[in-house]
């Protein structure tokens, strides 16, 4: 009888620490929307986010958000979005992708994908069309090479899908920006703290003034907003839509190589540029030079003096375009490439 007694006391015991145990672990959340941005953050972000669905070509199932993409510019009715290629790919050949705003009534447009990225740079630009221009005001474009590492925080938003169905959720969440990983011929960002789930590639990544500076692709990373650039250039028809948005880039970051190259996006450049003459002067020795009433310059040299200087060795007095720094040389080391999982076999891996 003691015996009895005192295995029971013992069993009681037990069930008790378990269950203490049980309560002290992390349990699943019950919240529905993690949105831990500024307001004014998620709002602008917010209406630039198209939710991408796949379509498996039965009618027995239903398109599914699959992805996420940023819009970025348009053309009339034609939009330009940004995503990454694994929200966009599938190895059903039968799947179709579509993209629309979450909660539009409006059916959604069929996506086309406009750039010939390779498979391992995970990035896409496609296409949509719309039935009237877009009222949307578009990110702007930023410089992820100002990101200071261990000082600088991103927020990454997206629309990623819950766990257990198949429905959207839109997520905006606070990272701490590490550093870059020269992962060529892509530049990749790297930040801690953000994670949510399925359906979140292809989101976008700001900085604090909410300017686009990448899009994101796996837990703690992206891809810089300046490799997304690079490609555009080679797209005739985005080209010229960022051209007549103002929103274009004079200079862009070679991140396979670690040098400048210079883009035929053109945009309002206060450096290296000639957008100020009263009266153009032809200039046969094409030297760029931004004098109301310029000097012939025998040597070839640039200069922004009224008054220019002869320059016997022929060198550029004007060159203050900074050189990119991928590879974090303020802090004496380079980080290491970034494995990524999202392209080994379709979205295996712990991608959005």
């Amino acid at each position: 009888m003691k015996l009895s007694l005192i295995i029971h006391t013992a069993l009681i015991s037990s069930a008790f620490i378990f269950s203490n145990s049980y309560i002290g672990m992390a349990q699943p959340s019950s919240q529905t929307e993690t949105t831990t941005c500024p307001a004014e953050i998620q709002a602008s972000v917010k209406k630039n986010l198209l939710v991408i669905y796949l379509s498996e070509g039965s009618p027995l199932s239903p398109p599914k958000p699959y992805g996420t993409a940023v819009l970025f510019a348009q053309d009339n009715t034609t939009q330009y979005a940004f995503s990454v290629a694994h929200a966009v790919t599938s190895t059903n050949p039968s799947a179709e992708f579509f993209a629309k705003f979450p909660n539009n009534s409006n059916n959604p447009s069929q996506v086309r994908r406009l750039d010939n990225s390779p498979k391992s740079d995970d990035i896409a630009i496609i296409e949509l069309e719309s039935k009237t221009p877009l009222t949307t005001v578009f990110l702007p474009l930023g410089e992820s090479k100002q990101l200071q590492p261990g000082k600088d925080i991103v927020y990454v938003a997206g629309w990623p899908t819950s766990s257990n169905v198949n429905v959207e959720k839109f997520v905006c969440k606070i990272g701490k920006f590490n550093g870059y990983a020269n992962s060529s011929p892509v530049m990749q960002l790297r930040y801690d703290g953000v994670w949510t789930g399925s359906g979140g590639s292809g989101g976008a990544v700001v900085n604090r003034n909410g300017s686009l500076v990448g899009i994101h692709q796996r837990d703690g990373g992206g891809i810089a907003i300046e490799s997304f650039l690079k490609k555009a250039e080679e797209i005739p028809a985005v080209k010229q839509a960022l051209e007549n948005l103002g929103t274009g880039r004079s200079n862009f970051a070679n991140n396979s190589n670690n040098s400048s190259t210079t883009s035929s996006i053109s945009a309002p450049s206060p450096d290296n540029s000639s957008t100020n003459n009263s009266t153009p002067t032809p200039n046969p020795d094409n030297s760029s030079t931004t004098s109301s009433n310029p000097t012939p310059n025998p040597d070839n040299s640039s200069t922004t003096s009224s008054n220019p200087t002869p320059n016997p060795d022929n060198s550029s007095t004007n060159n203050s375009t900074p050189t990119p720094n991928p590879n974090n040389s303020s802090t004496g080391k380079k980080n290491p490439p970034i494995t990524n999982p999202c392209l080994a076999s379709g979205r295996s891996g712990r991608c959005w």
